[in-house]
C-alpha cells in the first residue's frame, strides 16, 4: 500500500489521473502537478500521514456526510490547503481561517490557478450545492457531489464522478446515468451509493449502449487512470 500512496508524490504524465474513494461523495485525487480533494468530511486520520500534501478542497454542500468541520481544519493544519466552498459551508469554516485561504464560490464562477481551471455550477438539492468541473490541460474532470440531474449537455469531462443514490433525496442512478449521456466521459466512477444503486446505474448505462468505462471504487484503494 505504501508504493501506491507514492502515487501521490511521485510525477505522473499529463494524461495521467490519480484518485482515492473515502465514501459518500470524498475524493481526493491527483491532476499534473497538484492535488485536490472534494467532500472530504470521511478521511480516515492516517491519510494525513500518508499524502504529504493537498493543495486545494472543494465542498460542493455543507450536509455532515460531505463536510466536517474538525476534518477541514486538520486539511488546512497539516496541508495548508486552499479551502473552496458553497456560501453555507464558508460560513462554518470562516471564523478559522484566514482569508488568504478560503474561497466563496458561487455558481457560474471560474477559478484560475496558474494552469488549473476550477468551475463551479448549480445542483440540485435540498439545500444550495455547488458541483464542480476541474481542469488541467487536456484532462477534465467532474464532480457531481449528491446532486439529482442538471442540464451539462453544453459541457465535457473525461472523468466523471457521478452521484448515484442514497442516502442523498435527489441523486439516483437514473439521474447519475443521464449526466453521464451528457457529459460523455471516457471514464465514469459512481459514487453516493448502496450497493444496489451501483448495480441499476450500470445496468441503465449497459441497456442504452452509452460509452464509458465504469470504474466502481473501493474505499481507500488507489487507481491509476490514463486517459486517451
Amino acid at each position: 500500500m505504501r508504493e501506491e500512496y507514492e502515487l501521490f508524490s511521485r510525477p505522473i504524465k499529463e494524461n495521467e489521473v490519480v484518485f482515492m474513494f473515502f465514501g459518500y461523495s470524498s475524493v481526493v485525487f491527483r491532476v499534473g502537478e497538484y492535488t485536490i480533494g472534494v467532500d472530504i468530511a470521511s478521511l480516515p486520520p492516517e491519510i494525513f500521514d500518508k499524502i504529504s500534501r493537498v493543495n486545494f478542497v472543494l465542498y460542493t454542500h455543507s450536509h455532515s456526510d460531505h463536510f466536517n468541520l474538525d476534518t477541514a481544519l486538520k486539511a488546512y493544519e497539516r496541508w495548508v490547503s486552499v479551502i473552496m466552498a458553497e456560501e453555507n459551508t464558508h460560513k462554518e469554516l470562516y471564523p478559522y481561517l484566514p482569508s488568504s485561504n478560503l474561497i466563496k464560490l458561487k455558481p457560474r464562477v471560474k477559478a484560475r490557478i496558474r494552469d488549473l481551471t476550477i468551475i463551479a455550477i448549480e445542483g440540485k438539492h435540498v439545500c444550495p450545492i455547488l458541483l464542480y468541473f476541474i481542469s488541467y490541460g487536456k484532462i477534465t474532470i467532474f464532480h457531481g457531489g449528491d446532486s439529482g440531474y442538471v442540464d451539462l449537455s453544453k459541457m465535457r469531462a473525461n472523468i466523471a464522478f457521478v452521484p448515484v443514490g442514497y442516502p442523498s433525496p435527489t441523486a439516483s442512478p437514473e439521474n447519475a446515468a443521464r449526466m453521464v449521456e451528457d457529459l460523455e466521459p471516457e471514464y465514469t466512477i459512481p459514487i453516493h451509493g448502496r450497493d444496489i444503486d451501483f448495480r441499476d446505474f450500470k445496468r441503465i448505462i449497459e441497456e442504452r449502449g452509452i460509452k464509458t468505462k465504469i470504474i466502481e471504487p473501493t474505499i481507500g484503494k488507489v487507481y491509476l487512470i490514463e486517459v486517451s
